[in-house]
């Protein structure tokens, strides 16, 4: 993706009846359209994994649906730092004082 492109989109649906999505690039006119019936976020999901194909940057849909997994990652590598934090410390202070 070049200097000063933008991916705009919109998505629709109605139910799991009928779902589609629009992604364009107005600088390099390029751009994917998906329409598509019977699951609730397919067109909106093979959007999204284009747009990040094109910019290698989630977009604020990917970010929410997946904000449960990254919060729980984010706790378990703050839980693991401290935890690696605590043990080298503890360690540390064993040898220094013998």
């Amino acid at each position: 993706m070049g200097e000063g492109d933008r991916i705009i989109g919109h998505d629709g649906m109605n139910r799991d009846a009928i779902n589609n999505a629009a992604r364009v690039n107005f600088k390099t006119k390029d751009g994917i359209l998906v329409f598509q019936t019977g699951h609730g976020s397919f067109a909106s999901v093979t959007a999204n994994h284009w747009g990040f194909g094109k910019t290698r940057i989630p977009n604020w849909t990917d970010l929410q649906s997946n904000l449960t997994k990254l919060i729980l990652l984010s706790g378990l590598g703050i839980i693991i730092i401290i935890t690696t934090s605590i043990c080298v410390f503890r360690s540390r202070d064993k040898f220094t004082q013998a």
